[in-house]
């Protein structure tokens, strides 16, 4: 058995601490496994906004079937059936952080989109 994944537990935080996991996450995954997990989390909290998928679409720069697919993907990989429960997981586990303000992050996004006319229909 490897001990890889192994943190040490006199570690400030303990080694559930998500900052700690990042670190650790961090030092091991390869460029394009850091930018894959940094979307999915992005994504996560997408969905924890309450985020339709043209908003996610939007907000991404891409197309709203490849937001659908990427939620589908992501519901799938979590062992969920729907948002909610991804959202759930999400902050059970950690993924997720409370922090203030994150939805407004996305909230700014959509009120520029309408500004500009591109309110969804």
């Amino acid at each position: 058995m490897s001990d890889r994944g192994v943190l040490p537990t006199g570690v400030p935080g303990g080694p559930e601490s998500p900052v700690i996991m990042a670190a650790v996450l961090a030092a091991r995954l390869s460029p394009a496994e850091a930018r894959r997990i940094r979307r999915r989390v992005r994504l996560l909290e997408q969905l924890a906004c309450g985020m339709s998928d043209p908003e996610i679409a939007r907000a991404e720069g891409i197309q709203p079937d490849s937001a659908k697919s990427r939620v589908a993907r992501l519901l799938k990989e979590m062992g969920v059936v729907n948002r909610a429960q991804a959202v759930a997981v999400g902050y059970e586990t950690g993924m997720l952080a409370t922090r203030v303000g994150l939805c407004g992050t996305y909230d700014g996004a959509r009120r520029r989109l309408a500004a500009r006319g591109k309110r969804e229909t």
